[in-house]
């Protein structure tokens, strides 16, 4: 875990910090960034990308969050996407619905 969310106080950001740096080891420690939580009304989702080494570079979208992987609600694309592409990739999850105000 490189990620520690709701840290209330001094002695927390101290221990995530511990860890953060234990987890990743002295060869691979860079560093960490430290940012005030925001409590927003909204929904978290997921971005990401990956370059696989039999389909190239491939997208992901879906439900962020603490519980992004309790969910599992992701959906899969390969580039190049389009507009129309991209939103059929989207409607693929649940978090979709939720975007257009169910």
């Amino acid at each position: 875990g490189g990620v520690k969310l709701n840290l209330t106080d001094k002695a927390e950001i101290e221990a995530a910090f511990k860890a953060i740096k234990k987890s990743a080891g002295a060869k691979h420690f860079q560093g960490v960034t430290v940012q005030p939580m925001l409590k927003m009304k909204g929904y978290e989702v997921i971005l990401g990308s990956t370059d696989d080494v039999q389909f190239g570079p491939i997208l992901l979208f879906g439900a962020g969050g603490q519980l992004v992987e309790v969910f599992k609600d992701r959906s899969l694309g390969l580039p190049p996407l389009n507009t129309t592409l991209a939103r059929r990739m989207m409607e693929q999850t649940k978090i979709f619905e939720a975007f257009k105000g169910v």
